[in-house]
């Protein structure tokens, strides 16, 4: 009990009651759906499995924070390769990040393509396989996008915080258009 209060503190449990209870909520709305129609389809199957696997791994991401934390964090900023406060934004810098936000839409792309097939697949339990993989691949893609651009944003942390929240903004508008391409396609 003592890790688990050293892990959540009182935000962390707060919004994880919300989740739960929003989660419960839309739960119900699908046993609701499934008591009336007397049947389990995929539109019910499918919405369900992913929105409490997604549920589970936010409520999960404290406790792998603190995993992270707890290793030797030097490690991990090597293996991002964060930059120094002092190094400068270059051409090489700018493409990097551009061709990451790029594997970024490919990944949400091929999520939708391989969740599409598997899901019109004949084979038993193909929704919940479906499902458990869409969860999993967007959260993967999530992570590499988001840490593409936690390291670039890295390099406006030297100037004033107009410009940084400018570069912040832009950056984040860069990343959510290349996602929100790559899951038009």
């Amino acid at each position: 009990m003592n890790t688990f209060k050293s892990i959540y503190g009182i935000k962390e449990i707060l919004a994880a009651i919300v989740l739960l209870t929003l989660f419960a909520m839309i739960d119900t709305l699908y046993y609701i759906q499934f008591y009336l129609t007397n049947s389990l389809s995929n539109d019910i199957l499918f919405p369900a499995v992913v929105i409490n696997l997604t549920g589970l791994i936010i409520l999960a991401l404290p406790a792998m924070q603190h995993k992270i934390e707890a290793k030797n964090s030097a490690a991990l900023t090597d293996f991002l390769q964060l930059p120094a406060i002092t190094d400068k934004l270059t051409f090489p810098v700018i493409t990097t990040f551009l061709g990451e936000q790029a594997l970024g839409a490919f990944l949400g792309t091929a999520t939708i393509f391989i969740t599409r097939s598997i899901f019109q697949s004949t084979l038993a339990g193909s929704t919940v396989l479906a499902a458990c993989f869409c969860a999993a691949a967007t959260f993967l893609t999530i992570v590499i996008i988001c840490f593409s651009l936690v390291r670039f944003l890295m390099y406006f942390t030297k100037h004033a915080w107009p410009f940084y929240t400018i570069a912040g903004l832009t950056s984040l508008f860069i990343m959510l258009s290349f996602y929100a391409l790559g899951l038009a396609l």
